[in-house]
């Protein structure tokens, strides 16, 4: 049976990240033929930290994520418009270590 529908909420970085585990595990349990899986995993990494970066960033800033392309264009932005965003929730209290944003 095939579901179409799915009710809840669904996080990206969630569904990235168990690829990353999955292909991670497979190239470990591998002797050989490990680089193909290694390089998946690291290529999803890669995907997971700025599908998590734009999760956090719209529960954070949703005005400054509204215009994410020109806000970001510069690399510079970048350091001139995080602290704001970390402010914006408390002066970086969400983000400890083992918080999760959005909860």
């Amino acid at each position: 049976m095939i579901i179409s529908e799915y009710e809840g909420v669904e996080y990206t970085h969630r569904v990235l990240w168990k690829v990353v585990q999955d292909q991670a595990r497979l190239a470990a349990e591998r002797e050989r033929e490990w680089f193909n899986p290694s390089l998946v995993a690291m290529v999803f990494a890669f995907h997971t930290v700025e599908a998590y970066v734009n999760f956090a960033g719209e529960q954070l800033a949703p005005a400054i994520w509204a215009d994410e392309q020109n806000n970001f264009r510069d690399p510079r932005s970048a350091r001139r418009l995080l602290p704001s965003t970390s402010a914006s929730c408390g002066g970086g209290s969400c983000c400890r270590r083992g918080s999760t944003p959005g909860r």
